[in-house]
């Protein structure tokens, strides 16, 4: 009896497998009603729904002017999450998952949201956000997460559109945190000739698995490019943040969360790679495969990736990105 009442409050450390580097791959979308969505989203990463009836670009556009009222004229990118205002998070996070509902409704089941935010690109060239994967938001042993993107105006490469690399959801690691270094980061200009573009208008709908390789370029344009970000995982499926002492070659440590854990944390910006200050630690994993060589990269994307037919221009090492941490 002793050891089922430990199971129901904590996990040890052997529940948490240890990556060897082909040991995973990603569960079924639980969430998605559509087969075709499912299947493309299992093959590709990525889904473009186009001229979504259940778009509500109106109302997303009145909570946007509700809480931000200037553009700053140097360019630069502000997201929700990095607001230490938590009464302003809140207040995205409601009024946006409103103006969601029809359209999660529409598209999924059995699903919760983790939050809802805004994700802004104001007009000049320190407006790049660098390649990367999402962190690991749930166990990825058991679960996949997904993400709806939808931009509140036509979108293209000239105002900083999402480029991405299709498949690349399956290729890594299910252990991924901004305290450590990618499996990709050492070769990462190796993965540049196989972005490609996703331009969007208004209306439309990327729906992407969080852990596909993806960017935004700088927008060059002349007025803001104002995205919603949605987080959609399987209703049961814990809510955790992971952490590595990459210094000390340590385990990736797992932490549960509360649910509201995306829109009450104030450490997504400020002191953003330290240990976990909330939740609780249910495990660790001593996983033996957190990098790659190049060789191997390079051998990955020989059998896995297609070079895209418009080339990403700007350098990948080099991001040149001012954050903005509070609406403006």
């Amino acid at each position: 009896m002793l050891q089922q009442l430990k199971s129901l409050f904590k996990k040890d450390a052997q529940d948490f497998p240890s990556f060897d580097g082909s040991n995973w791959k990603p569960q079924p979308y639980t969430v998605i009603k559509n087969p075709e969505i499912e299947s493309t989203l299992a093959e590709k990463g990525y889904y473009v729904l186009r001229n979504s009836g259940d778009v509500n670009i109106s109302e997303f556009q009145r909570v946007y002017a509700s809480a931000h009222h200037q553009s700053p004229v140097n360019g630069g990118m502000f997201y929700t999450a990095y607001s230490q205002d938590r009464n302003y998070r809140r207040k995205i996070n409601v009024e946006l998952g409103t103006a969601l509902k029809a359209l999660n409704d529409s598209l999924f089941e059995n699903y919760y949201v983790t939050n809802n935010s805004f994700i802004v690109k104001f007009p000049g060239t320190r407006s790049e956000f660098y390649l990367h994967q999402d962190s690991t938001g749930l166990d990825e042993w058991r679960y996949s997460p997904l993400s709806l993107w939808i931009p509140l105006q036509n979108t293209n490469i000239t105002d900083g559109c999402i480029w991405l690399i299709p498949k690349s959801h399956r290729w890594f690691s299910p252990y991924r945190g901004i305290s450590f270094r990618s499996m990709f980061d050492d070769h990462i200009e190796l993965l540049k000739p196989y972005l490609i573009p996703i331009e969007m208008t208004e209306g439309d709908v990327l729906l992407f698995d969080d852990r596909i390789v993806h960017l935004s370029g700088s927008n060059i344009g002349k007025t803001c490019r104002v995205a919603v970000r949605s987080g959609i995982f399987p209703r049961g499926a814990e809510l955790i943040s992971v952490y590595r002492d990459e210094q000390a070659n340590g385990p990736v440590e797992i932490y549960a969360q509360e649910e509201d854990y995306l829109t009450e944390n104030l450490n997504f910006y400020i002191d953003c790679t330290v240990r976990p200050r909330t939740g609780r630690k249910i495990g660790e994993s001593k996983s033996v495969k957190l990098k790659m060589t190049a060789d191997e990269l390079r051998d990955l994307l020989g059998k896995e990736a297609t070079i895209s037919a418009v080339q990403y221009e700007a350098s990948l090492t080099q991001v040149a990105c001012d954050i903005i941490q509070e609406p403006v």
